[in-house]
This record gives structure tokens, sequence and C-alpha cells, in this order.
């Protein structure tokens, strides 16, 4: 269990850094509007990367099965991948509608 939540959390902390060495002005911005928008950008990142990962491991590779802990843990990875990249969408959808009908 201890590796899955290190993989899952380093998942997470290493796609928050690409995208933050990506664009390094996204901290400076200011107002509603921008905040929101770097939002709904950092969410969509999140939930592709882990929908990736879900995907990936939909596929049973064997190289992570050892590292895991098994084949059981690695469902376990796929399931926790998938129901993040599910919570990060609709936060995005809903964002993005807002924005095309706002200001």
């Amino acid at each position: 269990m201890r590796n899955i939540k290190l993989v899952f959390w380093g998942l997470l902390a290493l796609l928050s850094l690409l995208w933050f060495a990506a664009d390094p002005s996204a901290l400076a911005q200011s107002g509603f509007f921008a905040i929101r928008g770097i939002m709904v950008q950092y969410t969509g990142i999140l939930g592709m990367g882990c929908m990736s990962v879900a995907m990936i491991l939909a596929l049973r590779p064997r190289w992570p099965e050892h590292w895991l802990g098994g084949l059981d843990k690695m469902y376990r990875l796929h399931k926790c991948g998938s129901a993040s990249a599910g919570s990060c969408f609709p936060s995005r959808i809903g964002s993005g509608r807002r924005a095309r009908n706002g200001p």
C-alpha cells in the first residue's frame, strides 16, 4: 500500500513540477478570471496525466507488478488514478462552460 501512495502522489508532484516549469509565470497572475484560467489548465494537466497512467496500467504491463507488489496493487493504483482523473474533469468542464458565457 505504501508503494501505491508513493507512486500516486509522486505522479501528481511530477506533473505539478513539470507544469510549473513549463509556465513559471502562472503563479504571478492576479485577478479572479486569470487565476480561474490557470486552475482550469492545471486540473486539465492533472486529469490527463492520471488518465494516461490509468490507461497504461489497464494494459497490465509486467514491469510495474514487481515494484508495486503484484497485480492486485496495480489494479488499485489504476482505480485511484481513474477516480482522480474523473474528479478533475467535471471541474474543468464546468469552468469552461462559465468562461464562454462570462464577461
